[in-house]
This record gives structure tokens, C-alpha cells and sequence, in this order.
């Protein structure tokens, strides 16, 4: 019974420490309405979570796709539309299902875009972002890839069928006229 309990304690111990490990953020920065960090992985981490912080709102989750590994084993993420002002990333490793103990940068400050000329004449917006630069209530985010061009599905209103399986049919169907999502 001692045994059990000992190795009970022992194993607890052991999942604590692998948990309590951080990554280590190498760089981190900000740019036009854009904000990004890189970091070393740690071994026992099967994936990351990253969110951000600042002007307003507090720990938004990022989608996983914006998260790379690059061939050295680095990781990068790059977040977008972002309106200008400070930041903060956490980057927190997901440990046997459970979320570890985030790595925070300090403060990234984040600059505007400047919207003069001729596509943003009298206040006009282009595209699917607002004049801060934050995506409009809405939009829909694809992440297409080499890999994904042909398998990626979305449903568009008055498409012939639904889902739309592949870009060139996701467009075929917006092109019908009949959703008017961005």
C-alpha cells in the first residue's frame, strides 16, 4: 500500500515538472497591424496554443493554422489584423491534452496602415478588413494551402451544392451572388 501511494506521489511529481516547463520565445515584434513570435519547442509538447492580449481585449485564441514549424524545429506565429496599439502573445504548450504554463512576450507595439489613396478614397473599405485594420464581423477566414486547394469545404448560400468542396468551387458558388458574406 506504501509502494502504491509512493509511486503515486512520484508520478504526480514527474507530471508537474514535465507541465511547469515553458518554451523559450526567441523573437517577438510588431509591424503594420501585425504582430509575431518565434520559439524553441519543448519534447513534451504535442501542440501550442497561442492567444494575444491588448487594446481591449484580453486572451484571444488564435487558429492553429497561423501556428508553423519550420525545418530547424522552430515554431512561428503570425497574427493578423490587429488595430494599432500594445500587445502581449502567450504561447502555451499543450502537454498530454492539458495546457502548460505560458511563455509571455512583454509588450509588442503594433503600428497602423496607412489607408491614403485611392482604394480607400472617402472612408471606403477594401476587402474584408476594417479602417483599423481588424477583420470585419463576418468575414470568413480560409486558410488554403497547396495541400488544401482541392479539399478545402465551405458552405455558400445558392451554391449548387453544399458544401463547396475545393477554392474554385467555393468561388464558383459566391459568384452566384447569393451570400453576401465578405
Amino acid at each position: 500500500m506504501l509502494r502504491k501511494l509512493i509511486f503515486s506521489i512520484a508520478l504526480i511529481l514527474c507530471s508537474l515538472s514535465i507541465m511547469a516547463q515553458t518554451v523559450n520565445i526567441n523573437e517577438y515584434g510588431g509591424w503594420l497591424e501585425t504582430a509575431y513570435v518565434e520559439w524553441e519547442p519543448i519534447t513534451e509538447a504535442s501542440s501550442y496554443n497561442v492567444y494575444y492580449t491588448g487594446e481591449g481585449i484580453s486572451n484571444v485564441q488564435i487558429d492553429t493554422q497561423l501556428i508553423r514549424c519550420y525545418n530547424d524545429g522552430s515554431y512561428r506565429t503570425d497574427i493578423l489584423g490587429l488595430k494599432a496599439g500594445s500587445y502581449t502573445i502567450s504561447v502555451v504548450p499543450v502537454i498530454n491534452g492539458s495546457e502548460g504554463i505560458a511563455s509571455i512576450t512583454p509588450s509588442i507595439s503594433v503600428q497602423a496602415h496607412d489607408r491614403a489613396g485611392f482604394a480607400f478614397s472617402g472612408g471606403r473599405i477594401a476587402g474584408s478588413y476594417n479602417l483599423d485594420g481588424t477583420t470585419q464581423s463576418g468575414a470568413i477566414i480560409l486558410y488554403v494551402t497547396e495541400e488544401t486547394k482541392d479539399t478545402i469545404e465551405l458552405n455558400v448560400i445558392g451554391a449548387n451544392s453544399n458544401p463547396c468542396i475545393g477554392l474554385q468551387e467555393i468561388l464558383d458558388g459566391f459568384k452566384k451572388g447569393n451570400d453576401s458574406r465578405l
